[in-house]
């Protein structure tokens, strides 16, 4: 999977793979950062309505 994703650039496909990886991964880390922060955000709330 990756020897043929690394082979489609040419020239640059360590490199723009790499930077393709590292785009994804940080979506990928901000969705769950968003998820995990409103989780604790509502049980909070839940919380202090108590």
């Amino acid at each position: 999977m990756l020897s043929r994703f690394t082979s489609l650039g040419g020239l640059f496909s360590p490199f723009l793979s790499v930077m393709i990886f590292i785009g994804l991964a940080s979506i990928l880390v901000a969705i769950i950062g968003v998820y995990v922060v409103s989780k604790i955000y509502q049980g909070a709330t839940r919380v202090k309505d108590k």
